[in-house]
């Protein structure tokens, strides 16, 4: 049908708090659609000529095969946008107290906390914690080896940040 901007509704109740019992119809904008085979470079340059952030993908027999954002592009092009914003790698917080990127390595991850990670094919702590759990979502935690796992953020359907804590119940190990 289209799509609600929800900017446009927050600006029209600073004018008209009765806005909230009205139909939201009149704040319906057309969607970007355009074919899913259509060439990158000519899906950017549309995005950029209509102003729109995002594009409805539709499929050869007329049904919605997903949407694309310019951040999805650009990802293409210059590699992932959040991890280049976020925190990279792990920092540490405290004794046995970490942030780690969903994208870290797993022997990595082994190495910091001198533990052994079951991975069974997978490469990154993102990978090794939805194989774990699949449904995870952010607040959610794995304990493995006496740590915390704790989803902090996402992206989709990959874990983009954890915090890693050493279980309170459990002394506190000396640092290296």
């Amino acid at each position: 049908v289209g799509m609600l901007r929800v900017s446009a509704v927050m600006a029209g109740l600073g004018n008209d708090e009765t806005i909230m019992n009205s139909s939201i119809k009149p704040f319906i904008s057309p969607v970007l659609e355009v074919f899913e085979g259509m060439a990158l470079e000519e899906l950017l340059v549309k995005m950029q000529e209509e102003s729109e952030p995002f594009a409805v993908l539709t499929d050869e027999y007329g049904g919605t095969a997903g949407i694309v954002t310019l951040e999805d592009i650009m990802e293409v092009i210059v590699g992932d946008m959040e991890e280049a914003k976020g925190p990279k790698g792990i920092r540490k917080v405290a004794a046995n107290h970490f942030i780690m990127a969903g994208s870290e390595p797993l022997i990595e991850v082994e190495e910091t906390l001198g533990i052994a990670i079951d991975s069974h094919g997978v490469h990154t702590l993102s990978g090794w914690m939805l194989l774990e759990r699949f449904d995870l979502e952010a607040g959610d935690e794995i304990e493995y080896e006496g740590y915390r796992f704790i989803v902090r953020s996402m992206n989709k359907n990959s874990i983009r940040q954890v915090e890693v804590k050493w279980k309170k119940e459990h002394p506190v190990k000396s640092e290296d």
